[in-house]
């Protein structure tokens, strides 16, 4: 028999449960769910161990639930199965970073050791573009900035030079010993003068220098731009101004058709001159950033995404000299046939013919910048409209231009071969070398790009070689830029060259900054040029040092500076020349610029009889013989 509660088989006879003590009637039927059954009876008060029947409950065979009196609401997770998705979880994450960390782990080691050409230059080069544009982003958002505060603000400044030269100098320009004392002394007591306010947003100008004496000026002169309005002012000269609009000057070869006959052409093309040529165009020709970045992204990818690979070959553990430092890298080099060499320019040719973003920079920009330069000037107009401008440079003319020469190209056009070397350190190209062989004997043509860039700065250099029968020519340009956004200081090194067998040109200049202070900017400016043409040689050297207040906003409010010249220059000085001179410049912001007052008495050339004219020319001419009689008394 079994136990109706719990379902233990008992003895037969048996009254009482020897496992959970309930009571066991000799007729009742076993509950066909009792083995599933958790309750026991007979174990708390009230618990008789009284069958349902009995106890007044529901019948049907359930045994009471002693659980009845407690929510089920919220009988919690079983802990073991969310215990068991986790670790999976894990697992997988495991085994997905472990995998990643491998993949690269395996392309860096194949990078550096047993990737081929064509890939290793690829990632390179791709990392090489993106580090240099990064470059070019800041230094363009730079100037921008800076034209557009030079653009909204209004300014003056007011500097005052002083030269000194030493009477040897002096007596190596072609003066007596006692004249080069005078002029010597003289010049000690000689300051000039020179002032500027400009609004390039109201196209305004005012302009004034002037040789001081003692503090007192002696030869002074003044002008003032407004739009395309001008005037001069000669006080020592003359008691009158002239002024007029540029588009008078033709004005002056009709009232003086004798002397200013060969002029004509000149006057005319000055007519339509606009002084803010310069600002017009850095306002409305604007290149984007991004648009460079793309152009990078396609012309600098394109060797390497068009040559076949098999075409490449790769050695690792190289040195190669950039800009005079020996470095280990990798060498890829690129082999060109004929073939190849016109399959790659026809595709550079069809890329360009395609890409609106090149047209857009470049041959629209150009349409721009020449369309304002011919706007008003009835020279260049009658020889080049805007129309023929339209024509020419626009898009469908410019495509079909680049899309028909790819036509006129033959292979036999091309050397018979062409190699390109690029050299990578880490992920970075820092050089590239064309060489086009010309013969046996070692002559030929030579192209290098050298390119480094880090946090530090990026550093870019040009060179080309030419050899041939007994001739050459080399020629040079490196440009080192170093720029510190928190403290708006710039390094600059530039340096330039070029040799023949006969002659030599060599150029370098060195500008560097350091901040002295919260407000307060140091620097100094060195300039060296060196020649050899023939038989002639010389050069000239000069150093100068700087000290920039700036206010607030970083413009500069005043600026110190203090230069030496030394000129050897054979066939202008019979010695060596040596020149100082100190400068002072004092800037302010946010003035009012308006049109000088002797401006509205001048006489104006659109309108003025010859007479008025005749009147002021003489004044002057007289002044000026004056001037020359007492030059000549005092040499």
């Amino acid at each position: 028999m079994l136990c109706p509660n719990c379902g233990k088989e008992l003895p037969e006879g048996s009254g009482i449960c020897d496992a959970c003590g309930s009571t066991v009637n000799h007729g009742q039927a076993f509950p066909p769910d009792s083995e599933k059954s958790s309750a026991v009876t007979g174990l708390f008060p009230g618990d008789s161990g009284q069958s349902p029947e009995d106890a007044g409950e529901p019948s049907g065979g359930t045994a009471r639930d002693i659980y009845a009196d407690y929510s089920r609401e919220d009988t919690g997770p079983d802990p073991a199965k969310p215990r068991k998705k986790r670790l999976l979880a894990l697992k997988i994450t495991a085994v997905i970073l472990a995998v990643v960390v491998l993949a690269a782990g395996i392309a860096a080691a194949g990078y550096f050791t047993f990737l081929p050409a064509r890939i290793t230059l690829k990632v390179a080069q791709y990392f090489t573009l993106q580090k240099t544009w990064r470059h070019i982003d800041q230094a363009m958002a730079r100037n921008r900035q800076k034209v557009d505060i030079l653009y909204d603000t209004p300014l003056r400044s007011d500097t005052r030079i002083n030269l000194f030269l030493d009477s040897a100098s002096l007596e190596s320009m072609g003066l007596s010993e006692q004249m080069a004392e005078f002029v010597a002394g003289l010049l000690k007591d000689i300051t000039i003068q020179a002032s500027s306010e400009v609004d390039m947003a109201n196209r305004k100008q005012n302009l004034g220098i002037s040789l001081n004496y003692l503090g007192n000026p002696t030869l002074s002169l003044d002008c003032f731009f407004d739009n395309d309005r001008v005037g001069i002012f000669l006080p020592e000269l003359s008691q009158k101004a002239i002024s007029g609009r540029f588009s008078d000057l033709p004005r002056l070869s009709e009232m003086y058709p004798g002397d200013l006959k060969d002029l004509d052409p000149y006057l005319e093309s000055f007519s339509g001159l606009d002084p803010w040529l310069a600002s017009t165009i850095s306002r409305e020709v604007t290149v984007d950033s991004k648009d460079i970045k793309k152009l990078m992204e396609t012309y600098g990818m394109l060797l390497v995404n068009n040559v076949d690979g098999r075409k490449m070959s790769i050695k690792r553990g190289r040195t190669t000299e950039v800009f005079g430092e020996e470095i280990r890298c990798m060498e890829v080099t690129v082999a060109l046939d004929r073939n190849d060499q016109l399959k790659l320019l026809t595709t550079l040719l069809d890329t360009m013919a395609e890409d609106d973003t090149l047209y857009d920079v470049v041959f629209k920009n150009a349409e721009k910048v020449l369309n304002i330069m011919i706007q008003g000037n009835p020279a260049i107009t009658r020889n080049m409209g805007a129309g023929d401008l339209d024509i020419s440079l626009g898009k469908p003319q410019v495509r079909l231009l680049l899309s028909g020469a790819k036509y006129l190209l033959r292979s036999d056009m091309f050397p018979e071969k062409a190699e390109i070397k690029a050299y990578i350190k880490g992920l970075d190209v820092v050089k590239y070398e064309l060489g086009i062989p010309s013969g046996t004997s070692g002559d030929g043509f030579r192209i290098t790009f050298e390119n480094l860039v880090d946090d530090n700065g990026a550093r870019t250099g040009f060179g080309m070689d030419l050899t041939d029968a007994g001739s050459s020519f080399a020629a040079s340009l490196a440009m080192y830029r170093k720029y510190d956004v928190n403290s708006d200081i710039q390094d600059l090194d530039i340096e330039f060259g070029f040799t023949t067998a006969e002659d030599s040109i060599r150029m370098v200049f060195s500008s560097i900054q350091d901040p002295d202070g919260p407000d307060t900017v140091k620097g100094k400016i060195d300039l060296n040029i060196d020649y050899a043409l023939g038989d002639d040689s010389g050069g000239l050297d000069m150093t100068a040092d700087i000290v920039q207040e700036r206010n607030r906003d970083g413009l500069p409010e005043n600026i110190d500076l203090t230069a030496s010249f030394f000129l050897d220059i054979p066939f202008a000085f019979t010695e060596p020349v040596n020149l100082s001179l100190a400068a002072e410049s004092d800037i302010r912001y946010n003035v009012d610029v308006r049109t000088p007052g002797w401006a509205e008495n001048a006489i104006d050339i659109g309108s003025a009889p010859k007479e008025e004219v005749d009147s002021f020319v003489n004044d002057v001419m007289q002044t000026i013989d004056s001037i020359m009689e007492l030059a000549k008394y005092l040499y």
